[in-house]
């Protein structure tokens, strides 16, 4: 068993006993502290036994007071005030000295600190500091001190101290979430794993009448089925034809797929009995339909070859087509820029 789940185990065991013995876990990060675990696999573990119903919960929002840095120096040297009364001594001292010991920072703000609290004056005459008192408290830091000692609990400052904090900028309040436990409907001190499902073995032999099964949640949502998208291919053509039409060009009308012989090859002066027609493999369709005759004087022709339908081998059958709309459009031909980007019949 790895570390983690020994934790896990350890963790699970500790909740449901300390659950039987108390009733309940106040407060799931506190629990955690005792037990030296930490509150995100005290959360897990819940949350396994709220499946299981062993477990109820009631979500709790904790605030506290955390220290910053600048507290942190508190704590270990003092206030800035303080550090800069007890850097005077009774002969007084000139401010270059006195920076000399505290450092600028300190004395930038300890100055002003003192200042106020009247617990040292500057005489103008020898520019000297000297202290109005002999002895001070350093409020700041025991303040600071007991907030630590409380782990930020914020009833360990009053509300002025509190006023205090928020203009020195010594702490933020931040927010905790954890829960109190109680028992859940399942409880036990051990648990039993349960069935996802009904299994082959077990209805072979007696062993589902014994089986403990998961209850099913008809309310779930199943996995998102994905689909919709584009083929690839239907992206290239997207892309090409986005490409033509910012060139210039027309996309030609190429949504009928039944072509006649006639336009497919005659029109574009592939003689009925070149090899060409059969490389296509061309779809022949049983059903004729008239649509021109004649012949381009080349090879052998029967118009009965002409009439036959076929599923389009190219869409140049539909170049062919616009080139004679073209020819036979009032105010004669004009030069025009097609393509044609669709679906043909034929098996290379």
């Amino acid at each position: 068993m790895s570390a983690e789940a020994a934790d896990k185990a350890r963790a699970e065991t500790l909740l449901l006993q300390t659950i039987a013995d108390e009733g309940s876990v106040a407060d799931s990060y506190v629990f955690a502290l005792s037990n030296e675990l930490s509150h995100e696999l005290v959360v897990g573990v819940m949350k396994s036994l709220l499946v299981d119903a062993f477990v109820a919960s009631e979500e709790r929002a904790t605030s506290f007071y955390v220290l910053k840095d600048e507290a942190k120096d508190f704590l270990a040297h003092g206030s800035p005030e303080v550090q800069v009364f007890n850097a005077i001594p009774a002969e007084g001292v000139d401010r270059k000295t006195l920076e000399g010991v505290v450092g600028a920072a300190v004395l930038k703000v300890g100055q002003g600190a003192c200042m106020k609290n009247k617990w040292i004056r500057l005489d103008k005459a020898d520019g000297k500091f000297y202290r109005n008192v002999e002895t001070v408290s350093d409020d700041a830091t025991e303040m600071l001190r007991r907030i630590e000692a409380a782990d930020g609990a914020l009833d360990a400052a009053s509300k002025d101290e509190a006023n205090a904090l928020k203009r020195r900028k010594l702490a933020e309040i931040r927010t905790r979430k954890s829960y109190a436990l109680t028992k859940g409907v399942n409880f036990a001190l051990q648990r039993k794993k349960q069935a996802a499902g009904l299994t082959k073995e077990m209805l072979d032999g007696d062993a589902w009448k014994k089986e403990t099964f998961k209850p099913y949640n008809f309310k779930t949502m199943g996995l998102s089925v994905g689909g919709g998208h584009l083929h690839p291919l239907m992206k290239v053509r997207a892309e090409f034809r986005r490409v033509l039409m910012d060139m210039g060009f027309q996309e030609m009308p190429t949504n009928r797929y039944v072509e006649s012989s006639f336009w497919n090859f005659d029109s574009l002066f592939q003689p009925q009995s070149h090899p060409a027609r059969d490389a296509h493999d061309t779809f022949f369709l049983t059903r004729f339909l008239l649509r021109r005759d004649g012949s381009h004087g080349r090879g052998a022709f029967k118009r009965e070859t002409s009439m036959t339908n076929i599923l389009r081998t190219h869409t140049t059958a539909i170049s062919a087509q616009m080139l004679y709309k073209l020819a036979n459009q009032p105010g004669g031909f004009t030069p025009q820029k097609y393509f044609s980007i669709d679906r043909v019949f034929r098996n290379e």
